[in-house]
């Protein structure tokens, strides 16, 4: 038993459907079945429109806040998806934990192969990654190309 408390955020099966939401329900399992103890916490905005996004955001940092105030969690998952809202999500939702949970280990997935081209569309998108990879101590990209 490892009992390490790992703690991912992201999507996830049935609400979603998708590869990212699909490798994170295996990902589960597969620490579960290690021994690890994982909590979850689902990221779900398909169905809002852009100021209801706005808002679940806002609920959902809060909600990661206070988990990364309230229980240290040895390991920190989530998910970077390639998009302007996608790069927001995960620079706000790393912040929690590394400002509040020093001892976590944080690990980001990409799961898309065309970051570089994704990253050089526009500054931003660039400023927000690398403020992302601050904060992260692993990072995940399944692509043969990189």
């Amino acid at each position: 038993m490892h009992n390490k408390n790992i703690l991912i955020w992201g999507e996830f099966p049935p609400k979603t459907i998708t590869g990212i939401s699909v490798s994170n329900q295996s990902i589960r399992k597969i620490l579960e079945k290690h021994g690890y103890i994982v909590h979850t916490e689902e990221e779900y905005s398909w169905d809002k429109n852009s100021l209801l996004k706005i808002l679940h955001l806002l609920y959902k940092n809060i909600k990661i806040l206070i988990k990364a105030v309230s229980k240290q969690f040895d390991i920190y998952y989530f998910t970077i998806s390639l998009s302007w809202f996608g790069l927001l999500k995960a620079f706000l939702f790393i912040i929690p934990f590394s400002v509040f949970s020093k001892k976590s280990f944080n690990i980001a997935h990409i799961h898309r192969g065309d970051l570089k081209v994704f990253l050089f569309q526009k500054k931003i998108y660039f400023i927000l990654f690398q403020r992302i990879l601050k904060r992260t101590n692993r990072l995940i990209l399944l692509s043969e190309q990189f």
